[in-house]
């Protein structure tokens, strides 16, 4: 029941931030709609190459029992993490140079940041939940 719990007050933290962020972009005219397609139509998938190589680097440890399960998990979901965080930071950049709404960066800054308090509360219960 806890592992339940845990993983659905994730996903509502991180549907608050999807809502929150797209309500913030219909909020944006049509210039800056237009610029912020522009500004991440050429962001490739690392996120998701990131993500995938962790995943299959995280199964082969745990697989060949190379080190103790918890500590595999606390790499694993520090590459979930960083791999939201850095991101965060380099698409925050572009938004202040092609000089966009300040309301609409800090917007974006708390959501990409809710995403991140989601993903460390779905993870938190492998380490705060008795086995």
């Amino acid at each position: 029941m806890g592992f339940i719990f845990y993983l659905l007050s994730g996903f509502a933290i991180m549907l608050i931030a999807r809502v929150w962020q797209q309500k913030s972009i219909e909020q944006l005219n049509s210039e800056h709609k237009a610029i912020l397609i522009g500004l991440f139509s050429k962001r490739n998938n690392l996120n998701l190459y990131i993500s995938l190589g962790t995943m299959v680097i995280f199964i082969i440890i745990i697989l060949m029992d190379l080190i103790a399960i918890r500590l595999a998990l606390l790499g694993f979901a520090l590459s979930n993490v960083l791999s939201l965080a850095i991101p965060m930071n380099m698409n925050y950049n572009k938004l202040l140079k092609a000089n966009f709404p300040i309301e609409f960066t800090n917007n974006y800054l708390m959501t990409s940041a809710l995403r991140i308090i989601g993903t460390i509360v779905i993870f938190s219960y492998l380490f705060f939940e008795p086995n």
